[in-house]
């Protein structure tokens, strides 16, 4: 119970106070108790840890004035002995006996006490120690033999022993001869049920002559003492100012070490790269805050781990080669590493790495510039190099395939022409003869075929664009398809959304599908398989489209789907990267061009292509095109073409720079009764027309001509003559390049290889009469 100084019950009059009944609690003085404080401090040991269950502070127990009741005082004690042991007890007992300068003192009080007459005074007399301290115990003396004694202490009912004071006052006992210049006693203590008992040995006390004998000679000794004193102080005191000047030297070093440190510190954390402090065995010392958030870490968690064994790094085996380096005093400068981020993904990063030294140990100082950023940019620029040099190839290719596609035209007009007149001329006459005849017909139509594929490549194709069906378009072309593969395929259409219209040219498209199914069939070679061909509705989004071929200009939206997948033999990453290449095959036989005129026909419908292959588990090719509205009215069915009968007459200019084209069409149109004039040129046109004004009926125009091209001699003749009839005809079907000829009145194109029918039909077309507007 704390107790104040205007506390009632606060002890004022010692007598009066031992006089009460039942004061066998008389309050210890609270000033020792700052020896506990002091020393546990000085130990390292919390120094609230002895205010644990006793209620009071630091301050409140170690007034001078106050004082506290034994249940306290014994709890304080109880905290003490959580932190010392048995014989630091017992050591403490003796260190607050008697300290070191009281021995100077032991010649006068051995003169008044001898070592039995110590004890006694300071265990039973009414004002020894014990009794002012610990009026709660009492103790009592029993003489056993000489220099040895048995102390027995007992408590007042009501009052529970303190272990920790019983040790303690062990100590007390065997230091008390000192205070009389006498060795240390052995004490050996018994703990019994209701009290303890300490056995006390002590050296003899000299007789009273010579204790006599040193308190006379004591002045003197005094006097050499105090000699002695005056020399060790002013050497102490010339140390100490030394000391003071080191003090202050090292202070100040030490703050200067502690503002570096600090700085260090901060720009260490405040830094924006990464940066790892570890030791040469690469032991982790210190991280710094860029590093933690980055990869989402603690530095609890890395402090102390090895370096090279975290999961940061995604070669570890990379690490422990730069610590080598390291060791053998070889520079780690900008070294590119691959780590592992807190969120899984790969991160790049120059490394640099040198040797320092904090405080007194060698240690690496690690730091990492993270180049991902600048690396993903490095890889796109080199993708979209990759896609420019390919756009150029294909682009060289194209004009490449359509210089070419133009030629076959212009020898397949040759070819079919004469074959066709050949056989007209013959007739049913010559049978052999018109079977020949027929199977160079066919061979030329399977090569136009061929060129037809190669202008589509070439962007320059003739479409006739309209709204398509896109699902009745896929099922009708699989079911033909299907009837036509050489192996044993199964192909099963999905259809999971009809009446989805897209708006293209459906000769084109239905190419496009036939050439993915074929493909896909014989990928499982002769055995065969299953193709599934699945039609439906997918909103593409930009992550999507940007993974997708062609156009990376498409809007995300939804798209109308194809997907042709196989099982079959797959491609690897470098057959994927060549397979829209023109003449790029991997079967044994084949044009190579299917893939090719797809990769352009999908481009020039504003669509998209997507293609997933591994070797082994097949392929899949997605096909996406912009969706339209349906038509408002069905569409109405082409009108069949109507021949011509080979009786016509007028005079009709053929205008072409090579020499079998004019021939054949001459040959056609003076089959079928027409008179005709050739021109090599436009310049030599020109100048026929004009000699021939009012005898030409009709002009058939070649658009692709050196000097002056056909559009040019177009407008020429017009000018002549608006009302001419003309048919323009050309290698090329570029459908945006012929635009102008579109509504022109007494105009029609024809694309090259043409048959004699379609020839007649097309002059027959121009030269009707146009309605009146």
């Amino acid at each position: 119970m704390l107790q104040g100084e205007d506390d009632s019950t606060n002890v004022q009059s010692q007598p009066d106070s031992r006089s009460r009944p039942g004061n066998a609690g008389r309050e210890v003085l609270r000033r020792p108790l700052e020896f506990f404080y002091r020393e546990l401090e000085r130990q390292g040991h919390p120094a609230d840890l002895l205010e644990e269950g006793v209620g009071l502070t630091r301050k409140e127990l170690c007034r001078r004035t106050g004082r506290i009741d034994w249940e306290t005082f014994r709890r304080f004690l109880s905290n003490v002995g959580k932190v010392w042991d048995d014989d630091e007890l017992v050591e403490a007992g003796k260190r607050m006996t008697c300290s070191p300068w009281q021995a100077h003192f032991a010649s006068v009080v051995s003169l008044l006490f001898s070592t039995r007459g110590l004890y006694r005074y300071v265990l039973v007399s009414p004002r020894g120690i014990a009794k002012q301290c610990f009026s709660c115990m009492n103790n009592a003396i029993e003489e056993v033999e000489p220099n040895r004694m048995i102390v027995t202490a007992t408590m007042e009912p009501g009052y529970e022993r303190c272990r920790e004071l019983d040790l303690m006052c062990k100590g007390s006992l065997m230091m008390m001869p000192r205070l009389v210049g006498q060795p240390e006693s052995q004490v050996t203590m018994t703990e019994l049920d209701d009290c303890v008992r300490y056995d006390v040995r002590y050296h003899a006390t000299p007789s009273l002559r010579s204790r006599i004998r040193r308190a006379l000679l004591w002045p003197f000794a005094a006097r050499k003492v105090a000699s002695e004193l005056k020399e060790a102080s002013e050497e102490l005191f010339e140390r100490s100012a030394e000391l003071a000047s080191e003090t202050t030297s090292r202070a100040h070093a030490e703050e200067a070490l502690r503002e570096s440190e600090s700085r260090f510190s901060a720009a260490f954390d405040a830094a924006p790269v990464w940066m790892v402090i570890s030791s040469v065995d690469g032991r982790i010392l210190g991280v710094n805050e860029s590093l933690l958030t980055t990869f989402c870490e603690t530095r609890e968690r890395l402090i102390g781990r090895d370096l090279g064994a975290l999961e940061l790094w995604k070669d570890p085996a990379h690490c422990h080669r730069l610590l080598k380096n390291l060791s053998c005093g070889v520079p780690v400068r900008s070294v590119e590493v691959e780590l592992v981020g807190g969120d899984g993904h790969t991160r790049f990063a120059l490394v640099s790495a040198a040797s320092s030294t904090l405080g007194n140990e060698e240690c690496f100082i690690w730091q990492a510039i993270d180049i991902t950023e600048r690396k993903l940019a490095q890889e796109d620029n080199r993708r979209l190099q990759e896609s420019m040099l390919r756009a150029q190839k294909l682009e060289s290719l194209g004009v490449l395939a359509g210089g070419i596609a133009h030629d076959f035209n212009n020898i397949l007009v040759g070819i079919r022409g004469n074959a066709e007149l050949a056989q007209r001329q013959l007739g049913k006459s010559n049978p052999p003869v018109e079977a020949r005849l027929a199977a160079i017909q066919e061979a030329s139509e399977r090569a136009a075929e061929l060129t037809e594929e190669m202008l589509a490549y070439a962007g320059m194709g003739g479409f006739k664009r309209g709204k398509i069906e896109f699902g009745t378009l896929v099922e009708q072309t699989a079911e033909l398809t299907r009837s036509g593969l050489r192996n044993a395929t199964v192909v099963e259409t999905l259809i999971d959304a009809r009446d989805v219209w897209i708006y293209g040219d459906e000769t084109q498209i239905r190419q496009v599908i036939m050439n993915l199914i074929t493909n896909a069939a014989e990928s499982y070679g002769e055995e065969g398989g299953r193709v599934v061909v699945r039609v439906g509705i997918v909103y593409a989004d930009r992550s999507k489209l940007e993974a997708a071929f062609l156009r990376d200009d498409l809007p995300a939206a939804e798209y109308a789907s194809v997907r042709v997948s196989d099982r079959g033999c797959g491609m690897n990453e470098e057959t994927l990267g060549r397979i829209f290449d023109p003449f790029f095959t991997t079967k044994f036989s084949g044009r190579g061009l299917g893939l090719a005129a797809t990769h352009r026909i999908v481009n020039d419908h504003a669509g998209a292509l997507r293609v997933e292959s591994k070797p082994g588990k097949g392929t899949v090719f997605e096909l996406l095109f912009p969706r339209t509205p349906a038509p408002s009215e069905p569409a109405s069915p082409p009108a069949a073409v109507q021949l011509v009968p080979e009786s016509e007459e007028g005079l009709i200019l053929v205008v072409d720079d090579e020499e079998p084209v004019r021939t054949v069409g001459q040959a056609m149109l003076e089959h079928a009764g027409y008179r005709t004039l050739a021109a090599g040129g436009g310049k030599q046109a020109l100048e026929l027309f004009r000699s021939h004004a009012g005898e030409i009926t009709a002009v058939l125009l070649d658009l692709t001509m050196p000097e002056m091209n056909g559009r040019q001699v177009f407008k020429r003749l017009r000018e002549l003559r608006a009302d001419l009839p003309i048919v323009c005809y050309s290698g090329f079907g570029d459908e945006v390049g012929l635009s102008w000829i579109a509504g022109r009145p007494h105009t029609a194109f024809l694309p090259k290889p043409f048959a004699a029918a379609r020839l007649l039909s097309a002059l027959r077309e121009v030269a009707q009469p146009q309605p009146q507007a």
